[in-house]
């Protein structure tokens, strides 16, 4: 049987020959080898842009940081009936001595591995991204790819985090990719200056559940311009200029 759309759904995201597949297809387009860096990481005098200082906020050398604990007894595991293995624990009779509840909270304990694993290499997959800041003419602008809550928390932990001017909403615009707490690192309720702060979230509806989330994009909206790709034409983009 195939596996339930969610689980397909991450299976998808995260095919290794997939990824292999976009690696190759990126490092083509150019006429250099790709740069893989990671937040201590050389780049002095790499930047094409002058005047202008770059940052690499992340992702940690040692991405396993980005894991967490993940289920061992359905790591290889995918049973063809994991979708309704929870809903089907009501009708079946326990063993003598086991309660219902018992056995129905152990069924679901089961059925549930596989998707949990599945979501934890997600989120680790998108807390390796690269998380560059760049600073020009005193403008701050953040471009966290992917990152979710355990990449955020590792920049604050280490102090990387400041106010910025320009955002780009990490994860389509899932709470995840900018939790609640991030707001005030990134974007104070109170601007330290007066320049325009903006706002830029890339998304679709219906790419992912929950995604983007109505809450995190209004939340950003009230302190930044917020600009939604939702609202473009198709083949149309937005255009952003910085006053020296």
């Amino acid at each position: 049987a195939p596996p339930p759309p969610a689980i397909a759904a991450l299976l998808a995201l995260n095919d290794p020959r997939t990824s292999r597949d976009c690696v190759d297809h990126i490092a083509s387009i150019g006429p250099q080898p790709p740069l893989y860096v990671h937040r201590e990481a050389e780049i002095e005098g790499r930047s094409p842009f002058r005047r202008t200082k770059v940052r690499l906020l992340a992702p940690e050398e040692d991405t396993s940081v980005y894991y967490g604990r993940l289920s061992p007894h359905t790591l290889a595991l995918m049973d063809p009936d994991e979708a309704g293995a929870a809903m089907a624990a009501a009708t079946l009779t326990p063993p003598v001595g086991v309660s219902q509840k018992d056995f129905a909270d152990l069924i679901k304990f089961r059925s549930s591995g596989m998707s949990s694993n599945l979501l934890q290499i997600d989120k680790a997959a998108n807390n390796s991204s690269v998380v560059i800041e760049l600073e020009w003419e005193g403008w701050i602008l953040l471009l966290p790819g992917d990152a979710e809550e355990k990449s955020w928390a590792i920049m604050d932990r280490k102090g990387l985090l400041r106010p910025a001017h320009f955002l780009k909403v990490s994860h389509h615009g899932s709470v995840n990719g900018t939790p609640p707490e991030v707001y005030e690192k990134v974007l104070p309720e109170v601007a330290p200056d007066d320049r325009a702060r903006i706002a830029v979230v890339s998304t679709f509806n219906g790419s992912y559940p929950g995604v983007p989330n109505a809450d995190t994009l209004t939340a950003l909206s009230t302190r930044a311009t917020l600009y939604d790709t939702r609202t473009l034409e198709p083949g149309r983009s937005f255009d952003f200029e910085f006053e020296a």
